[in-house]
């Protein structure tokens, strides 16, 4: 599990692997992935208005979570339908990163690398940034 993730390898259950298997256990049991997908798993195209699926699902399921923490994210549904409101929250994300961009916190939170986000990586890429993920 650890390798698979890109964790350290130490068959610890420390605060990284808390995280990832946490995140595994709700995106499998809320049915956000595919057999054999992993959380935070790019799914080979962009994302954008009218696309459709349980990539489009697990980015709302994603910023839904992320809501929670930065009340300017709209609410919207998990519905695996990329409409206005999954692209109006794509945009306020974008905006949140773009006003911590000077600071030390958003290297990590809006970084595509950053290994311990609680949101997969996806939300984090410069592709999710510019509006398509």
């Amino acid at each position: 599990f650890q390798t698979q993730y890109g964790l350290a390898a130490d068959g610890v259950v420390g605060r990284a692997t808390w995280e990832k298997l946490y995140e595994a256990y709700t995106d499998v049991t809320s049915g956000l992935l595919a057999p054999g997908e992993r959380p935070g798993q790019y799914p080979g195209t962009p994302l954008r208005e009218g696309s459709r699926g349980a990539a489009v699902k697990e980015v709302q399921y994603y910023l839904y979570l992320l809501g929670a923490y930065y009340p300017a994210i709209p609410a919207l549904a998990v519905d695996g339908v990329f409409g206005r409101a999954t692209a109006a929250a794509v945009r306020c994300k974008r905006r949140i990163c773009a006003e911590m961009a000077p600071s030390r916190s958003a290297n990590s939170w809006c970084s595509s690398t950053s290994s311990r986000s609680l949101a997969p990586r996806i939300l984090f890429s410069s592709s999710f940034n510019s509006g398509v993920m």
